[in-house]
């Protein structure tokens, strides 16, 4: 009874099921960004194998997603590793540098054993074919911004909260979610 109150309290207050998981704390949650937290040094994602692709991707009435940093050997080795994300967002500073927001994590459909998308932090991932203009190989994904709130939601693609330099790339709404 008292954990119905909880959950009904938490939707009339936050609006949704989604901000109710967004502040919810579980140990996986807490998992992935500590793995992930030595991250937030740029460099250390680098010595770690992580390269820099797409510049920052934004969406004109979306958000952005920020700088992906993709490690190779991660995102084609057909696993899905909590402690491991296949990709790193950060947002470009007005100084210059670049601040964490967000991991993904990715496995390829042709990897996945199932017709059926898969689960990954309680979540479903979502089935891409693209990413901004760019067309890909057709993917699984889920993001989690770990050191940037989310209005949208805590895995949500696009985080309007995230900002891109004016002239970086932004992608129109035919290509959103």
């Amino acid at each position: 009874m008292l954990r119905t109150f909880a959950f009904a309290s938490a939707l009339l207050f936050a609006g949704t099921v989604e901000a109710y998981w967004q502040v919810a704390p579980y140990p996986e949650l807490d998992r992935s960004r500590a793995a992930a937290e030595k991250y937030v040094d740029v460099q250390a994602a680098l010595d770690d194998g992580y390269r820099p692709m797409f510049g920052c991707v934004a969406h004109a009435s979306h958000g952005a997603m920020g700088v992906h940093y993709i490690h190779a050997g991660r995102l084609n080795d057909g696993t899905l590793v909590l402690e491991e994300p296949d990709t790193l967002m950060s947002e470009p500073q007005p100084d210059g540098s670049l601040k964490l927001v967000a991991i993904e994590h990715i496995v390829w459909e042709k990897d996945w054993p199932s017709r059926v998308p898969p689960t990954f932090l309680g979540q479903r991932m979502r089935r891409k074919t693209s990413v901004g203009h760019h067309q890909v190989v057709p993917f699984y994904e889920i993001h989690v911004w770990h050191w940037r709130d989310n209005p949208s939601w805590l895995f949500g693609d696009w985080n309007p909260a995230v900002m891109c330099a004016p002239g970086e790339i932004t992608v129109g709404a035919a290509s959103a979610p």
